[in-house]
């Protein structure tokens, strides 16, 4: 009930901040599309590059591109054929959160923004694109490599920017329908309804679309239900467009295998078992917490924003973006609770309790899936987030001069608790939240295996000025924001191991950084301009890993994963030297990079035997540098035809030997790991795309191709994920009219056409994956294998898309 209440809230909030502005003349219609898909079918590349004038390096994909595609990927996977860009997916349409690298960066370097709202997780900084927009809604996705305006709302990215643009409603009325079927049993339905000009320079539009497709190897079934809204309101040169986005999904998750399990069993390896055993044996606690429907991902969350912006006098404007987001959800798992064979608690069913004053206790158990003697309950992992946030800016001209100035403020709360819940006699929860049916201890409190709680306020103030001289030929960027993080961490175990080593309850943190930056664009012709950029930034580390630790049993002070509060921040820097050319036969680009960390962090995954479990360690790795080139290239329509190309080489280089972080329970170091000179993780040095679009306005196809190049897995670089190449082909009609239909269109989209079998993604990174030979001498163990995303085989979908 709560969710429906929070989104009826946010919608009416909307439509009264777009209903409180006088009506004015409605805009004439600018809309040049040839389709009731928004494709224009003039755009370079087939809306894979457009032109730009920015001072650094930035690509975008438009409708012309997105209308094409597969109508559930999201928009991560739309970028995939951008130079530098690295999309690893798990599933064959985009239901599944898919991972992204810019240049050698994971997505917790990459912002990304949607009608100005961050979308990172404020925690660990995640991005989670699946749950983001309907691609149909979207009318550009751009990518800046390297670096942040000004004004961004983000306090971390070395590695770009991803600004998500959603479209605007429609001059006119009238409903659009989708519907898709396709492989693994797909099947997708999607409306949009846009009220036209309700009155002068007010239009609105609501969408929804519901998904369901089952995994392509194994049991299991991921679903989700999707609502768009946007209203906007125009008078003279003021606008505002508030915007809710709402999504639920329940996803079920695929294995992630190692390389060893890959090579063994191919695709068959991506799949979780479909069955519970009969008895428990040794590894049966694994074996319940792998069981497909206890391998769930169910989440909600909501998305709104009201970006404004409000002429004042001649030469000034405010733009205002305040936001909110919402999230609920949890990753499932499962666990056998066995009764007690010996001391007081004997033949009792007994866990564990954290928040009580008492290391352990009976507890009340609800009816659920038996084993044996053993009982199977649902122990998720939940999380519960709010974010509330503003971006304020004023712009002002004077003379040569575009002067900025404002700030971002934006505070969250986020929740993270693992409860014990009943299961159905078929293994799956009863509950798939996890928020009822709840074991609960003899004190009466909810068991949790933990309940972490943290407070994060981020906020940056900025100051720019845009100078342009040589009659606008030349243009030249400086800037400085001044970017604040201040974290309050409330860990409510109380029961802890060692006080020493254990931090308090509470932990309060603040971390503040200056970061200038300086940019110049020179045109050289009216087609060839060159420029140039450096940026700096920083990164505070993950919330969870680092604030917070873990222990197994409180009676002997078994500690698997200390905090490591005091971390430094990780700081860079970014150089740019780029040209384009940009005509009325191609738009190209062609880019040199460099950066550089200090005390760069890494999240790694380490395998804790005694518990037979993993966790995530944030470790400091020292220095490490990379340099790089980027290309791409896209010509206008030629008799139809728009081809595009991209590529890029990277080079990268962890510069310290780092500890031997395989070390668990302790805090001295044996050794350290002999990692100076390897490459960083997850880049790959070569990476090529080509696109072949034609469309006649009626006819349309297009034909896509990605190789990427092998990538290591570990910091000492001993194992690496294989290159893979990928093609996909896009095949459709568009007829005039048919009966009341208005364009309808009918497209078929062909997935890994080739049938390659490969591994798509890195899961985690690792220490070492086979024993090395220490820096001073010493025998450090085999590490825990890799594990990697298994990319899905041949897939197809046909969709028949319609105005009414």
């Amino acid at each position: 009930m709560r969710k429906h209440a929070l989104l009826t809230t946010v919608f009416a909030g909307a439509l009264m901040a777009g209903g409180a502005f006088a009506a004015d003349p409605a805009p004439s219609g600018d809309i040049e599309a040839i389709t009731v898909t928004g494709v224009k079918g003039t755009d370079a590349g087939g809306g894979l590059i457009s032109e730009q004038d920015a001072p650094k390096q930035r690509s975008a994909v438009s409708t012309d591109f997105i209308a094409t595609q597969a109508p559930t990927e999201n928009p991560v996977q739309l970028l995939r054929l951008l130079p530098g860009v690295n999309v690893g997916s798990q599933d064959a349409f985009g239901i599944q959160n898919s991972t992204i690298t810019v240049r050698g960066m994971d997505s917790t370097r990459i912002g990304a923004l949607l009608e100005g709202v961050p979308l990172n997780d404020s925690g660990s900084f995640a991005l989670y694109p699946s749950e983001w927009i309907d691609s149909e809604n979207l009318s550009q996705i751009s990518l800046t490599q390297g670096s942040a305006d000004l004004d961004t709302p983000v306090n971390s990215a070395t590695g770009g920017i991803i600004n998500i643009q959603m479209n605007d409603p429609s001059h006119d009325a009238g409903v659009i329908v989708g519907q898709s079927v396709g492989s693994h049993a797909a099947i997708r339905s999607y409306v949009r309804a846009d009220s036209g000009d309700i009155d002068q320079g007010l239009r609105a539009f609501v969408s929804g679309s519901y998904y369901q497709a089952d995994h392509f190897t194994g049991p299991g079934t991921d679903t989700r239900e999707h609502v768009d809204f946007k209203l906007v309101k125009e008078w003279g040169d003021n606008r505002i467009a508030p915007v809710v986005i709402f999504n639920q999904g329940v996803l079920g998750n695929y294995w992630s295998p190692s390389l060893s399990q890959w090579n063994t069993s191919g695709i068959s390896a991506a799949a979780y078992p479909g069955t519970i055993p009969g008895s428990v044996t040794g590894t049966a606690p694994n074996i319940a917490g792998d069981f497909y429907k206890l391998k769930i991902n169910p989440f909600y969350d909501v998305i709104a924003s009201i970006p404004s912006s409000f002429s004042i006098g001649d030469h000034a404007t405010l733009s205002v973006t305040p936001y909110l987001w919402y999230g609920f959800g949890n990753g499932g798992g499962g666990s056998y609770v066995a009764p007690a064979t010996s001391g007081a608690n004997k033949g009792q069913y007994v866990v564990y309790y954290a928040e009580s004053a008492v290391a352990s206790g009976t507890a009340t158990f609800p009816n659920t899936l038996m084993i044996g003697k053993d009982k199977i309950y649902y122990d998720p992992s939940n999380t519960e987030t709010y974010r509330e946030g503003s971006t304020q800016k004023v712009e002002y001209d004077l003379q040569n001069h575009h002067l900025v100035g404002g700030f971002w403020l934006e505070g969250s709360y986020q929740h993270q608790w693992q409860t014990l819940s009943a299961v159905n006699a078929d293994g799956s929860p009863e509950d798939i939240w996890g928020q009822s049916d709840l074991v609960t201890m003899a004190n009466g409190n909810k068991y949790t295996g933990y309940d972490e709680t943290a407070t994060t306020w981020n906020g940056t103030a900025f100051i720019g000025d845009t100078f342009t001289a040589l009659d606008k030929r030349l243009t030249v960027d400086v800037g400085v924001k001044q970017a604040v993080t201040w974290r309050v961490a409330d860990n409510h175990e109380l029961v802890k191991p060692d006080p020493l080593l254990w931090p308090t309850t509470e932990i309060t943190q603040y971390r503040s950084e200056t970061l200038p930056a300086a940019s110049f664009r020179y045109k050289l012709t009216d087609a060839d301009q060159v420029f140039a950029s450096y940026t700096t930034d920083y990164h505070v580390p993950n919330t969870f890993p680092t604030l917070f630790g873990g222990y197994g049993n409180p009676s002997n002070n078994y500690v698997y994963d200390y905090p490591t509060p005091y971390m430094k921040d990780e700081r860079s820097s970014s150089y740019e030297l780029g040209w384009r050319h940009e005509d009325d036969l191609l738009d190209s680009a062609l880019t040199a990079f460099t950066y550089g960390f200090h005390d760069r962090q890494q999240s790694l995954n380490i395998w804790d035997p005694a518990q037979e479990n993993y966790f995530t360690e944030m470790v400091n790795v020292g220095t490490t540098h990379a340099y790089g080139v980027d290309a791409e290239l896209g010509f206008h329509p030629i008799e139809h035809w728009r081809p595009y190309v991209s590529g890029e080489y990277l080079y990268t280089r962890l510069e310290d030997n780092i500890p031997d972080y395989g070390k668990l329970g302790t805090t001295s170091v044996a050794d350290l790991l002999p990692t100076a000179g390897k490459e960083v993780p997850r880049s790959p040095h070569d990476q090529f795309a080509l696109g072949l679009d034609y469309d006649n306005s009626a006819l349309f196809a297009n034909l896509t191709v990605k190789y990427v190049g092998a990538q290591y897995a570990t910091l000492v670089n001993d194992q690496r994920m294989p290159s893979f190449a990928t093609a996909d082909i896009t095949l459709g009609y568009r007829f005039e009219e048919i009966g009341f239909a208005k364009q309808p269109e009918i497209r078929l989209n062909l997935l890994n056409v080739t049938n390659a079998h490969y591994l798509s993604a890195v899961g985690s990174t690792f220490t070492n994956a086979n024993a090395v030979k220490g820096v001073n001498g010493a025998n450090i163990a085999a590490g825990t294998a890799p594990y990697y995303y298994v990319g899905a085989p041949f897939a197809m979908m046909v969709t028949a898309t319609a105005k009414f």
